[in-house]
């Protein structure tokens, strides 16, 4: 038997009004009111196509997928994806247009990113390569992920009074990362993201077709995330 919904989900499912950020605490049906959401919105005329949701992690992606492919009974459905995989697939656009370069995408546990992580690092500070603390590499690795997560250049990580307590050595690395990645023809899904927002903020025609976007768990998102969404609801 399913369950009502209560007055505060009838009107997610309903609101059609503008920007809406809800607040759902766990076991508080949020998977089912976005199913439910989705399908208000096809049977009221909106074209699946038109409906972007943005899923936290791949296993979000594919589960909720599932669930809506059961609701709606169709193989016509809206497009759900994670940050990445979108970002992947507007950097292709790009590549096919010839507006930025083509790259191969490398991920953490491919051995080449290893060895340019570690290349950057002793380049940084002046290490030998015989033993690194991997320690400091991981931490030199988490450094990488906070400026990509704001789209920080080595320029800005050098002058930005905020990154004043951050070792000189890790700025100097990270510019010789982000050298490597571009001498290699290499990008990693954080260069994807970082790329799609600019592609998005040069061609705001690129997220046009989407007239609806859902965004799962938008409390955890970073700001080249947060940047992504607002491109992509942008009005015409």
């Amino acid at each position: 038997m399913t369950k009502r919904l209560t007055w505060e989900q009838k009107s997610i499912v309903s609101h059609d009004t503008g920007h809406a950020l809800v607040k759902a605490v766990p076991g508080s049906g949020k998977t089912t009111i976005l199913v439910k959401r989705v399908e208000r919105l096809v049977k009221t005329g909106t074209d699946p196509r038109s409906i972007l949701i943005l899923m936290y992690n791949k296993s979000a992606q594919v589960s909720f997928t599932e669930k809506l492919k059961t609701a709606l009974m169709s193989s016509v459905i809206p497009e759900i994806r994670t940050f990445h995989s979108l970002a992947l697939k507007i950097v292709g656009y790009g590549e096919r247009q010839q507006i930025i370069k083509k790259k191969d995408l490398i991920t953490p546990s491919d051995y080449r990113y290893e060895q340019l992580v570690k290349q950057a690092y002793c380049y940084g500070f002046d290490h030998e390569a015989n033993f690194i603390d991997p320690n400091e590499i991981e931490n030199f690795e988490l450094f990488i992920a906070r400026c990509r997560a704001a789209a920080v250049t080595p320029v800005d990580a050098a002058n930005d009074p905020t990154f004043s307590n951050i070792k000189r050595e890790f700025i100097r690395a990270y510019g010789r990362y982000c050298e490597l990645l571009e001498e290699n023809s290499l990008r990693t899904f954080d260069d994807c993201l970082v790329e799609a927002v600019a592609l998005l903020r040069n061609d705001s025609s690129l997220g046009a077709h989407f007239k609806h976007i859902i965004v799962d768990e938008y409390q955890d998102v970073n700001l080249i995330q947060h940047d992504m969404t607002r491109l992509l609801s942008k009005s015409d």
